[in-house]
């Protein structure tokens, strides 16, 4: 701000250079509000997830079955999945789990599912290293917060046995509907909890009515994974509404905060107002001068939150992403901030009688 800009602008930098580092907070402060609001909310925006799309976070089936009793029998018509149950390390849980639940397929059956991240899939799952550590795959919630863990970290956890057994991210996959656990390889859980005798769920990608029919005697259960999904999102859109708010409560101090800021700098920059009422300046026109400087400096902080938003968003910016909603905050601040630089304005006039 400091250069020497010609004309109108110099006069206007030179001015907010005088003393900075009071607008500057409060700029910051409504700037970052606004990238928070607008940033937040052009992420929040989701499509119904496609349950046919194997690459998705359904991997492409529609239903899950779980039962109380595992099947004995092998199953038909679904992807059976082995489980052993500890703490659920989903969104729905606030701390960090120590002991997640480990889920286990056979990699065969699991070949193009779910979007991966880093790392590798589902179907490159195998036996333990040289050294001991099983591999084991999760998606990118369990792993960011519900275990604090990423790609290449190691986890001991105790096997079937009650032994220490190492467990070792070898991928990251994409939001999931099965939150809560890790992958890992059928032949190696079997070995490492013999107890567990059958599968807990079945992974189906049409109608689960037959195996449902056929397996009601062993207290099997039906939920589809767009429920399931939702059931995690509805947690995440909690947490975006707070965000939402807080942001707001800051874009509306901000926005009544920089008039405020004007009505200071008239004070302090009395000697500068003396000054250029003496080189011949009419007071309507250093008043206005003044006004125009934070006015700038207000919609100047409007823009770089804005543009800071677009920019942090766009990556991971969905097809139903609330452009209504985000615009419309962004003017509302911008309405609300030039309707209080306007009533103190005229306040003004009025009490200095200009």
């Amino acid at each position: 701000l400091q250069r020497p800009w010609p004309g109108l602008l110099g006069l206007l930098s030179a001015g907010a250079a005088s003393a900075p580092w009071r607008p500057l907070a409060v700029l910051l402060t409504l700037g970052g509000s606004v990238w928070l609001v607008a940033g937040v909310g052009l992420g929040a925006g989701q499509a119904a997830p496609d349950v046919q799309d194997a690459s998705g976070p359904t991997g492409g089936f529609a239903s899950v079955v779980s039962w109380v009793l595992p099947p004995l029998r092998p199953v038909q018509g679904a992807v059976p999945v082995w489980v052993h149950y500890a703490d659920d390390a989903s969104c729905l849980q606030l701390g960090t789990a120590t002991t997640p639940h480990v889920f286990a397929v056979d990699p065969s059956l699991m070949q193009g599912r779910f979007r991966l991240l880093s790392g590798v899939g589902l179907d490159a799952l195998g036996p333990p290293e040289p050294d001991g550590a099983v591999p084991v795959v999760g998606d990118v919630a369990t792993l960011t917060w519900g275990l604090k863990a990423g790609l290449g970290d190691r986890l001991t956890v105790a096997d079937g046995s009650g032994r220490p057994m190492t467990l070792e991210v070898v991928g990251v996959l994409d939001k999931t509907a099965f939150q809560g656990g890790l992958w890992m390889d059928l032949g190696t859980f079997r070995a490492r909890f013999p107890s567990e005798e059958g599968p807990r769920l079945g992974l189906i990608e049409r109608d689960p009515a037959a195996l449902l029919a056929a397996s009601r005697d062993l207290g099997a259960t039906v939920e589809s994974t767009a429920e399931r999904l939702a059931r995690y999102d509805a947690v995440e859109h909690a947490y975006v509404g707070v965000f939402r708010t807080l942001g707001g409560l800051g874009v509306v101090l901000g926005a009544l905060a920089v008039p405020l800021l004007w009505i200071r700098s008239l004070v302090e920059r009395e000697q500068e107002i003396g000054m250029l009422r003496s080189l011949g300046f009419p007071a309507r026109r250093v008043l206005s001068l003044l006004l125009l400087e934070y006015v700038a400096l207000f919609g100047l902080a409007l823009a770089v939150g804005g543009v800071a938003a677009m920019v942090s968003a766009w990556p991971a910016l969905a097809p139903g992403a609330p452009w209504g909603v985000v615009v419309g905050s962004w003017l509302a601040a911008a309405l609300l901030g030039l309707g209080v630089f306007r009533v103190l304005y005229a306040r003004v006039v009025d009490a200095s009688g200009v």
